[in-house]
């Protein structure tokens, strides 16, 4: 028989592979066996989390956040799809140190990462910065101009630093831990651990009287921002 449970560390979060044979209550077990036998080495680190290999509902998906959460000190900010983000790179082994800053050449106008930005990851730039990725938890982007995620920013971000309000911050999966336009700054909101797939909706971040809003992103929105 298969594996019951496989476990991949990945540039934008955790992927669970799981047996489709078995009963879901002796899954569950070998779940908490699995995790629990590898505690100590994710620590209480925060991640996202992506179920494959089975069909689950949203009563079992949460059984077996559940299951996880007990066995272990992780903290699973939200489940995740194939389908809300592009196939991860997949890491063997988690470095104990993730090299902090990278910085960027001045005559370029756009700075593009295709690749998902790692937790503790700090991203410096002083001109727009698109992501085709995800910015992950706890790590940071940092831009004199806009930052665009083209994925999901679960991190920090900070636009417009020592140019002023008029940027933005963009992403597909608006769920950050910390942003700042400017001189302002949000406070993101903590993710459901229950948060159903594809309800995501890309949104976009700006300035206005004098506090940082949010709103879905529109072509009509885009347009008055321009």
């Amino acid at each position: 028989m298969k594996h019951a449970v496989r476990i991949k560390n990945t540039s934008g979060g955790m992927t669970v592979y799981l047996n489709n044979e078995l009963e879901f209550e002796v899954l569950l077990s070998e779940i908490a066996k699995k995790f629990g036998e590898a505690a100590k080495f994710f620590g209480n680190a925060k991640t996202v989390l992506s179920l494959e290999g089975r069909e689950l509902t949203d009563e079992e998906e949460a059984r077996i956040v559940e299951v996880i959460t007990e066995s272990t000190q992780l903290e699973i900010l939200y489940l995740i799809g194939k389908e809300q983000e592009p196939e991860p790179e997949v890491i063997e082994e988690v470095p104990e140190e993730i090299p902090v800053q990278e910085e960027t050449p001045k005559e370029e106008r756009v700075v593009f990462y295709k690749r998902c930005i790692e937790p503790g990851e700090v991203i410096k730039a002083d001109r727009d910065v698109v992501i085709f990725g995800n910015v992950s938890p706890c790590a940071t982007i940092i831009s004199t101009n806009s930052i665009y995620v083209l994925g999901g920013l679960y991190g920090e971000a900070y636009a417009g630093v020592d140019n002023g309000k008029d940027y933005v911050v963009a992403a597909m999966d608006f769920t950050p831990q910390k942003i700042g336009i400017g001189s302002y700054e949000y406070i993101g909101k903590k993710a459901s651990k229950w948060k159903k797939k594809n309800s995501y909706e890309p949104q976009i971040a700006y300035v206005k009287d004098k506090k940082i809003i949010t709103e879905q992103i529109t072509k009509e929105l885009l347009n008055s921002l321009v």
